[in-house]
């Protein structure tokens, strides 16, 4: 979740930067914009940033209740009252997952040329390319990382491990 964060931070900064420069980045990318329909897929850095604050400051936030929720009274005892804290430490991880999930969906007038271009990309020997594709490509084949991460919580999430307390006895 941290690491698209940090991308989208650097996506903004890159249209920043090709904006600073002069970059027509909506022809090199083929936008096809209709200002007749009000098309938002094509947006400035500054919609971009936005967007990376909003998702920075959810990170962040659930960082701290996790981290509260495991600190021994770290919750204030309202919550505790109401809450188990090892249960709120438990689905935290599991609502920030499906939160990042969920973002790379949503809106989708904004991300529809994304997933169009990497259904394009899936297609790549039966279907034409453009310079936005390989763009993309270029940039997935840099997040294996992440990949590997997602697929390693989708399996933590979905076996329900997560759900299991973890002893400080053990030690």
């Amino acid at each position: 979740c941290g690491e698209l964060v940090a991308w989208h931070w650097m996506w903004g900064f890159c249209l920043h930067v090709w904006a600073a420069h002069r970059v027509n980045v909506d022809y090199v990318f083929d936008a096809d914009y209709n200002p007749a329909l009000g098309d938002a897929s094509f947006v400035n850095a500054y919609h971009v940033y936005d967007e990376a604050v909003l998702e920075t400051i959810v990170v962040l936030f659930s960082l701290l209740v996790y981290y509260k929720s495991t600190y021994r009274g770290g919750l204030p005892k309202f919550v505790s009252s109401l809450v188990d804290p090892t249960t709120v430490a438990a689905f935290v991880p599991a609502l920030v997952f499906l939160a990042t999930i969920g973002r790379l969906v949503h809106p989708w007038q904004r991300r529809r040329n994304l997933w169009r271009s990497v259904f394009k990309i899936v297609r790549a020997p039966f279907a034409d390319v453009r310079f936005v594709d390989t763009y993309v490509a270029d940039v997935l084949s840099s997040m294996v990382k992440i990949f590997l991460d997602g697929l390693w919580a989708t399996c933590f999430f979905r076996s329900g491990d997560f759900l299991i307390k973890e002893d400080d006895d053990d030690d």
